[in-house]
């Protein structure tokens, strides 16, 4: 088994966690990373899924869900990033550190982000499952909510 120590553990690359990653790489940071599946993996219900996205942060166009999936790992890979392939088996807090166990792999470190994901709230209305994967709201960006009708 290895040992290793960082100051900073992120458990996660999807979404948020290769967000903290880039950060944690732009700030120059002794961080890890920890991901087992594919890179910047989204759920196939999720932003990965949709025709196009419009109105993100700092966007002009309106771009595909598999392109805004690319531009985030592109985003943390030129900054140097990496991703360790584990799954974390148990995180505990010894005294003032944390400690992390993968099946191969003990890590010591002084902050943990966890960021494993989430599953999409099911709405609990009569019918609405014929919904599901057919229509996403957009947020509130312009004054209104939008439809998107998937293509």
């Amino acid at each position: 088994m290895k040992n290793i120590a960082v100051d900073l553990v992120i458990i996660g690359g999807g979404p948020a966690g290769i967000s903290a990653g880039i950060y944690a790489a732009m700030d120059n940071a002794n961080y890890l990373l920890i991901e087992s599946r594919n890179p910047c993996w989204f759920m196939e219900s999720s932003i990965n899924s949709h025709s196009f996205v419009d109105g993100f942060t700092g966007t002009e166009k309106s771009f595909s869900g598999t392109l805004l999936k690319k531009s985030f790992l592109d985003h943390y890979l030129r900054l140097g990033g990496k991703i360790f392939r584990a799954e974390v088996v148990s995180v505990f807090k010894d005294g003032k550190k944390f400690k992390l166990l993968t099946k191969n792999d003990s890590i010591v470190a002084k902050a943990v982000i966890i960021a494993s994901g989430t599953k999409p709230r099911v709405i609990k209305i009569e019918g609405a499952e014929k919904f599901n994967n057919e229509i996403h709201f957009d947020c509130v960006v312009d004054g209104k909510n939008t439809l998107i009708k998937k293509s």
